[in-house]
């Protein structure tokens, strides 16, 4: 499961995009929540502080953090379906 930070800060890692591999109990809390750990860095973030991003399409390497990608082709798709029928049919 892919988080981020509903503040938007990043993670240690850098990243504001993180991994979850596990959940542990946060005893630096004082109210003892549950934490989620990380692949990219073993820090651990509150669950109530982290929000699911599940709708990743593409990886950008280049900077190292999951982006939305644009879906450019079915747009284009869908423009030149419609230009065909309105202007042929």
């Amino acid at each position: 499961m892919k988080v981020i930070k509903r503040s938007g800060k990043p993670f240690k890692s850098g990243k504001r995009v993180n991994t979850v591999t596990g959940e542990v109990i946060n005893h630096h809390d004082p109210k003892k929540r549950t934490a989620y750990t990380f692949r990219e860095d073993d820090s651990f973030v509150n669950k109530d502080q982290c929000e699911q991003k599940t709708n990743f399409f593409s990886y950008n390497k280049s900077i190292g953090e999951d982006v939305y990608a644009r879906p450019v082709g079915v747009i284009i798709w869908i423009g030149l379906t419609v230009y065909y029928i309105i202007h042929f049919i």
